[in-house]
C-alpha cells in the first residue's frame, strides 16, 4: 500500500553526502545492479557517465542532476576517468533520522525490501517527485549541492536542520527549472522571479501584500498560486527563509540574537524566538549552545 503524503509535509533528512569520483573501477560499476534503502541524488560536477535507473539510461554531464527513490535498481554503465558527482542519500520525512549512519546499497538480487526506510512514498500534490527526476542542465543546483556536502561534512549537532532546508531549496529549484512559469486560468506568473525577490530582499520590509502589489496580483490569489507550486504560502515561505538565514548566522557568528533579528528583518525578538522554537523545537540561544 502506498504511503500518500502532501509535499508540504516533507522534512528531508540527509543521511550521507559526499563528492565522489565514480571511475570505471568503482565496485558498483563493475558489479551487478544495486538498490538503496534510502533515496539518492546524483549531481555531476566533472566528467561524464551513463546511469541506468529503473531500466532507463541517463547521461550525466556537468550540471546535470538525477534523483530516484529507494528500492529502485541502478548501475553506472559507463564513465570517463574523471566522472565526479556530488551525491546525497536522504529521506523525505524524518521518521527514521535515528538511523544516522550511511547505509550502503546492496546488490539487487539480495536486496531486502522490508528494510527500506520509506516504502512507496506517493505525493498527492506533486507528480514530479513520484518518479525518477532527470534534468540535463541545472547550474543553479551547483551551489546548493556543494553547500549540502559541506554542511554534512561539518557534522554539527543542528546541521540536520540546515540540511533539511537546503534539500527543500534544491527541490524548489528543480520545480522552478521544470516549469519556469505556470498557467492558471490564463494568468502566467513567474514563481522563480518571486522566490529570487524574496531571497534578495528578505532583510527588507517585504510581505506577501507588498510582493503581490509589486507583481500586480491580489495577495490571496498570489498566495494560492505560490502554495500550489511550492507547497508553502508566500507568507510562510518568507518566514521560513528568514529563519534559515538566522540559523546560518547563529552557526557562523557570535552576533547577539537581537542583532540577528534585525538582520533578517524580524524586529520583535520575542516573536522571533517564538517562531524559531515553533520550527526548530528549541530557542535561538539553546540552538547556539548545541
Amino acid at each position: 500500500m502506498k504511503q500518500k503524503i502532501s509535499f508540504k509535509e516533507i522534512r528531508p533528512f540527509v543521511r550521507f553526502s559526499a563528492t565522489q569520483l565514480l571511475d570505471i573501477n568503482a565496485p558498483f560499476i563493475k558489479n551487478n545492479y544495486v538498490m538503496g534503502y534510502d533515496h539518492r541524488i546524483y549531481f555531476c560536477v566533472e566528467g561524464e557517465g551513463v546511469m541506468s535507473v529503473k531500466n532507463q539510461q541517463y547521461k550525466l554531464t556537468p550540471n546535470s542532476l538525477l534523483i530516484w527513490k529507494s528500492g529502485i535498481k541502478y548501475k553506472c554503465l559507463e564513465s570517463t576517468s574523471n566522472f565526479t558527482c556530488i551525491t546525497a542519500n536522504f529521506d523525505f520525512l524524518s521518521s527514521k533520522e535515528g538511523y544516522v549512519y550511511p547505509i550502503a546499497p546492496q546488490e539487487a538480487k539480495s536486496f531486502t525490501y522490508d528494510l527500506i526506510f520509506e516504502k512507496d512514498i506517493e505525493f498527492i500534490d506533486n507528480d514530479l517527485f513520484n518518479d525518477v527526476i532527470y534534468i540535463s542542465h541545472i547550474p543553479d543546483a551547483d551551489s546548493i549541492m556543494k553547500e549540502i556536502v559541506k554542511t554534512y561534512r561539518e557534522g554539527f549537532t543542528f546541521n540536520k536542520l540546515f540540511l533539511s532546508g537546503l534539500v527543500i531549496y534544491l527541490f524548489k529549484t528543480i520545480m522552478d527549472n521544470n516549469s519556469k512559469s505556470i498557467n492558471y486560468s490564463g494568468d502566467k506568473i513567474n514563481i522563480n522571479s518571486i522566490v529570487k525577490y524574496v531571497h534578495d530582499n528578505y532583510d527588507k520590509d517585504i510581505s506577501n501584500v507588498s510582493i503581490a502589489k509589486l507583481f500586480n496580483y491580489h495577495p490571496n490569489y498570489l498566495s494560492k498560486l505560490f502554495l500550489e507550486h511550492t507547497g508553502y504560502s508566500l507568507y510562510n515561505y518568507i518566514i521560513k527563509y528568514r529563519l534559515s538565514r538566522a540559523v546560518k548566522l547563529l552557526m557562523s557568528s557570535n552576533l547577539p540574537v537581537s542583532k540577528i533579528c534585525e538582520m533578517v528583518n524580524i524586529q520583535d525578538q520575542h516573536y522571533f524566538s517564538r517562531l524559531f522554537k515553533k520550527y526548530y523545537k528549541v530557542s535561538p540561544s539553546e540552538f547556539r549552545k548545541k
